[in-house]
Order: C-alpha cells, then structure tokens, then sequence
C-alpha cells in the first residue's frame, strides 16, 4: 500500500514535456533492435538523464542521454563488433558522440545491459549500470521509472 501512494504521488506529480516523451519513445524503439529490455533502457534515460534533459553528468565524466562514460563505450565496442570503431576514436571525439548521437548511446546502453543481465541477471544488471555491483538504491529509481515508463507507448 505504501507503495502503491508513493508511485501514484510520483505519477500525478512528474509531468513530462513532449521532448522527454519523445526521448523515450525513441529509446524504446532503439533498444528494441539491440534488447528484449527496452522499456529498462528507457527507465535508465529517465533516472540518469531525466529522459534527456541533463546530459552532462558529474565532472563531465559521463555524458548523453544514458549517462555513458568514455571508457564503457569503448568496453561495449569489444562486445558489438559494429562499434569496434570506437576503440580507435580519440576521447573527445567518443565524448561529442555520446554527447549528440542518442542512438549510438542508445545502442551501448542496450548491448551493455543484455551483456550484464546475461552474465549477472536482471536486477544486477541495472545496479551494474550505474557502476556498482550491488547497488539496490539505484534499481528501485530504475524500477520506479519503469512504472511511468510503461505508460509511454
């Protein structure tokens, strides 16, 4: 029941624009190329980017609508063969990527994701995300995004 109230008063009071919709239609239909998880990408947008409106993250460290960093972009492109171009690119030019192409972000976020759920399941796959093994603060916002997420089609 506590729950239940806490969701509905998160609900009724996030008012989403039409470019955070947008956002998230668009990593719901990207994610769903490279993941059965796409509502979870986009709940992940919602929690790190507030569905793209802050993409700058701490010391600038991690960046677009995902929040990826440099060094994990260029990890997933050891995983998606496609992206192995990455590991050849210069920081900055990975940072500008991140920075103004939300499908490539899109794309790493969903290979990394299939990658951890596949190897460590669901729920650690979510707290390795965000850069810790078990890290359940950060899956319950994941999850409490993914309930206003889903109400996005």
């Amino acid at each position: 029941m506590k729950i239940f109230l806490i969701l509905i008063l998160i609900t009724s009071s996030y008012a989403l624009s039409t470019s955070q919709v947008n956002t998230i239609k668009l990593v719901k239909r990207e994610a769903s190329k490279f993941t059965r998880y796409k509502s979870t990408i986009a709940a992940i947008c919602m929690t790190e980017s507030s569905a793209g409106v802050q993409v700058l993250g701490d010391k600038k460290q991690s960046l677009g609508i995902l929040q990826i960093q440099v060094d994990t972009a260029r990890y997933v492109a050891t995983i998606d063969k496609e992206l192995l171009f990455l590991t050849k690119l210069p920081r900055k030019n990975i940072e500008t990527l991140l920075l103004k192409n939300d499908r490539l972000s899109i794309r790493i976020a969903s290979v990394l994701i299939q990658h951890y759920v596949n190897h460590y399941g669901y729920k650690e796959a979510i707290s390795r995300f965000n850069g810790g093994r078990r890290n359940w603060t950060y899956y319950r916002k994941v999850k409490l995004a993914l309930k206003i997420v889903n109400k996005i089609h």
